[in-house]
């Protein structure tokens, strides 16, 4: 009733002007205005009858607000892992001499947030979504399992000189805390990019790197993997010359010759591993590779070997 007085002096203005007539074929020229005005169901007002029967007044309750379907967004879940790693590789880049290592590490991960210290090849396939989660403090800013970006912190423990055959008379290289912002980007073939840059973020004077490697996987079996990967480092001038430098002062105590280095590519590598799924809890790795410093790296006297090998084996624990 409210609709169709309302819409009696809407029309007679609209008459008024021409804009309406009483031609049913003319109809099409006022509904839009009415719909705006009073809604649709201003429609059944104006529309001319047809039927003879009186129009009975509706009883029935007004429409029930439709209903909300549940989120189907899952909450992310906590998961982790425990690790051993040992690893038979240099003492020190550049180093003659090669040793053997054994370091636990463990692994955190809840939705884009991860926690890691060599524990990352420990990861599974759904909660990684495609990426192997970084050393130390991780946040996944963008991306899916396809292409992403990361930004993470660690700290990087440097290098200790004493007790190191061909670093006695140099300087220990600090501590620091260190920002890397790395990116995923998938090539033609399998073929991944890893570019990422490693921020010395309390300027210790270590100096900055940039990373760039390449990787491919093959899955064998439901529960084998298969990878290799290469790739480079190239360092900043005071990143160089924090670990291959030769100071007048560390010259006189180690019997080097003097060195400063410049900026350049620091080494390029190569590398196999091999993941084998042994249940939904229990993963183990290995892998092996070979490295090979460049520029002013290898034409440091420190470098007393320019070329690595190293092999590694893990075993990690899920939970």
């Amino acid at each position: 009733m409210q609709h169709s007085i309302g819409l009696t002096f809407v029309m007679a203005p609209l008459r008024a002007l021409g804009l309406v007539t009483k031609n049913r074929r003319q109809h099409w020229i006022w509904k839009p205005v009415a719909a705006m005005l009073f809604g649709p169901s201003s429609f059944a007002a104006a529309q001319p009858t047809v039927d003879s029967t009186p129009a009975q007044e509706s009883t029935s309750s007004p429409a029930a607000a439709p209903e909300r379907k549940p989120s189907t967004k899952q909450r992310p879940k906590l998961r982790g892992a425990l690790t051993a790693v040992v690893g038979w590789g240099p003492d020190y880049l550049g180093a003659s001499s090669s040793g053997l290592s054994y370091k636990p590490g463990f692994l955190l991960q809840y939705g884009r947030w991860s926690l890691s210290s060599r524990g990352s090849f420990a990861a599974s396939a759904e909660a990684i979504e495609g990426e192997e989660p970084p050393r130390g403090l991780g946040f996944r800013l963008l991306g899916d399992e396809q292409d992403w970006l990361r930004l993470s912190l660690r700290v990087d423990s440097g290098r200790r000189s004493k007790g190191v055959s061909g670093l006695m008379g140099i300087d220990d290289v600090p501590r620091t805390l260190r920002m890397r912002m790395s990116g995923h980007v998938n090539l033609l073939g399998g073929w991944t990019l890893t570019p990422a840059a490693n921020i010395d973020l309390l300027d210790r004077g270590v100096g900055h790197t940039l990373d760039l490697n390449l990787s491919k996987a093959w899955a064998l079996t439901s529960r084998v993997k298969f990878d290799t990967h290469m790739g480079l480092t190239w360092g900043t001038r005071q990143y160089l010359n924090s670990y291959f430098g030769v100071t007048a002062a560390e010259s006189l105590a180690s019997g080097y010759a003097p060195y400063t280095a410049n900026e350049g590519i620091r080494d390029v590598r190569i590398g196999v591993g091999l993941h084998y799924d042994i249940s939904q809890r229990w993963i183990a790795t290995a892998n092996t590779g070979v490295q090979h410093l460049v520029g002013p790296a290898a034409q440091s006297p420190m470098a007393r070997s320019t070329t690595h090998w190293g092999v590694g084996a893990g075993l990690g624990w899920r939970f």
